[in-house]
Parts: structure tokens; sequence; C-alpha cells
């Protein structure tokens, strides 16, 4: 039991506040999930990763929405993450930020 507590309870309630799946909340939802579809005493993993990735996706697209981030014009069109980040790089390595080379 050592090792359970030590090596997932423990590490789960450490991170708890900064990961979306350690939360009770997060546990909580999929738990519930499992009582809908009948399935609360499952071990069945793949089902358990399934429900957990959906949800996590959702929430993650929930909080995108609200704070008006648009996914799109991230990856497609002239001003991507991508391109941006290409143009900070090539500018470091130009010696235009001198002190970020060391």
């Amino acid at each position: 039991m050592t090792k359970i507590n030590n090596g997932i309870v423990g590490p789960s309630d450490m991170f708890s506040n900064i990961m979306i799946r350690g939360k009770r909340d997060f546990k909580s939802a999929i738990s519930q999930v499992l009582t809908m579809i009948n399935r609360i005493d499952t071990n069945d993993e793949s089902l358990n990763k399934t429900i957990s990735n959906e949800l996590e996706g959702s929430l993650r697209y929930s909080f995108l929405n609200q704070e008006g981030i648009d996914l799109y014009d991230m990856f497609y069109g002239t001003d991507t993450m991508a391109k941006r980040l290409s143009k900070i790089k090539a500018d470091i390595l130009a010696g235009k930020y001198p002190e970020m080379l060391t």
C-alpha cells in the first residue's frame, strides 16, 4: 500500500493544482460519466482513457473559446505561432539579441 500512496496518491495530490486530470472535480466528472453509462465498477483502461481525453479536450476547448483564442489563426495564415517562433529564432541566431546566446 505504501508504494501506491507514494507513487500514485501522493504525487496526484501534490500536483492537483497544476494538472487538470489531478483535480477532484475532474475525477468526479469521470465517475459521473461512468455512472451514466452504468460502468462505475469498470477497470477498463481504454474506456477510462477515452473518457479522460474527451473531457480534458472539452475543458481546454471551452477555456480557449471563453478567452477568445482562435485556434485556426494559431496554425494557419501569415502570422502563425510557428512563423513567429521561427522569426525569433532567426533573430537570435543573427545576433539581434546577444544576451540570449549565453
